[in-house]
């Protein structure tokens, strides 16, 4: 998705980055910083593309740069850059891209490698701690690991954070060994760049973290291309989600912790799809269906929702008449509890009580000063 934002050629381009421009043969190596893709100096590229007259010559333009030769609609909204909007994914980078893909992947064929008796042994050994795990807040249990293929990038982030613990006994290569090296480097940068504060502090560990990591692959792919296992030596790590580690703090830096700018918060969307998908399609041109579906739902949940509005509003209008029709039943009687009496009947009464002498006095000096005072605001 980022690629179409950025409009670049993907994997296949010289510089398969969306947001700077390293090589394609330089991915693996985390400790280098490359240039960015600036929006201004693309627009100049892209009017001399626009400029030329065949296929073939647009193509030589913007082919050095891994672009491609059609103009970006992201360029024409105002203060946008989609070079800087495209951003470091945890969810699927990390746990379900360089851990599920690529580290989880070479650890299955570093156990392939070992003699069949040790392997399965290797094996139960790990599925073993797996299932014996004691239970965690928020960790996924699992019972088994190894002969088991997981879509769900959370739980293959609750695999990772497991796994250095089931097997750190478990394998006999040294290049097995210094692959786990490797895992325990990874899960210090995930832990960095996953935290909920940042400061600049752990903004600079987790900078140290990414070099720490490229330096554990960097001595073990010599150490894995000696393999007898022809699949654990033709392991390459010159691959984008491995590059993109050289931005993930700059992203943080800029746009904030990274639960902000991921897509992990959202996966829990991707449940009613699922649902639909499994019991409402017949998994054949199922985008349609899928489209038509949710579309019934959401119509379904806002004429529930209108109802429910109406009813409680309904609701309300009979309490309200309800406590009309108590204050109805009800006697009222506006003033004082005490009877009528006249100001010389209250002197009298009070005569033994010094502030009731010449009462009716002061009361009328009292309401003429306070009408004419009102009379005067009036006036104004």
């Amino acid at each position: 998705m980022q690629c179409f934002m950025a409009l670049i050629r993907g994997l296949g381009g010289l510089c398969p980055c969306p947001k700077c421009l390293v090589s394609n043969n330089e991915l693996s190596d985390l400790t280098n910083s490359f240039p960015l893709r600036n929006v201004q100096e693309t627009h100049l590229l892209m009017e001399k593309v626009y400029a030329s007259r065949t296929a073939t010559e647009k193509d030589g333009l913007t082919k050095e740069f891994g672009l491609r030769p059609v103009p970006n609609v992201f360029f024409d909204v105002n203060f946008m850059d989609p070079y800087m909007a495209c951003s470091f994914d945890e969810l699927h980078f990390d746990s379900g891209g360089l851990w599920s893909d690529h580290l989880f992947a070479q650890f299955k064929r570093h156990l392939d490698e070992m003699p069949g008796q040790v392997a399965r042994s290797a094996a139960v050994k790990i599925d073993s701690r797996f299932s014996h795990m004691p239970p965690w807040s928020t960790l996924n249990h699992f019972k088994s690991v190894t002969n088991t293929s997981f879509n769900d990038g959370s739980k293959h982030r609750d695999i990772s954070k497991t796994f250095l613990y089931a097997a750190h006994d478990v394998f006999q290569s040294n290049a097995a060994r210094q692959l786990l090296k490797c895992l325990r480097a990874y899960l210090n940068m995930t832990m960095y760049g996953s935290l909920d504060l940042q400061t600049e502090t752990t903004i600079a560990e987790g900078r140290k973290a990414v070099l720490k990591f490229s330096e554990m692959i960097s001595i073990y792919e010599p150490m894995s291309s000696r393999s007898e296992n022809p699949e654990v030596a033709k392991k390459s790590w010159n691959f984008i989600k491995m590059h993109y580690h050289v931005h993930q703090f700059d992203d943080i830096f800029e746009k904030g912790v990274s639960r902000v700018f991921g897509t992990k918060i959202n996966e829990k969307m991707h449940g009613p799809l699922w649902k639909i998908y499994h019991e409402r399609t017949n998994f054949k041109n199922v985008a349609d269906q899928i489209i038509r579906i949710q579309q019934q739902f959401m119509v379904s949940v806002t004429i529930r929702s209108a109802i429910n509005d109406l009813d409680d509003y309904m609701e309300g209008l009979d309490d309200v008449n309800s406590d009309q029709e108590d204050i109805i039943e009800e006697s009222f009687y506006l003033g004082a509890k005490q009877k009528e009496i006249a100001f010389l009947d209250l002197e009298n009464l009070y005569k033994s009580d010094p502030s009731f002498s010449r009462f009716r006095i002061h009361v009328g000096e009292f309401l003429t000063r306070y009408l004419s005072a009102q009379r005067s605001l009036l006036s104004d």
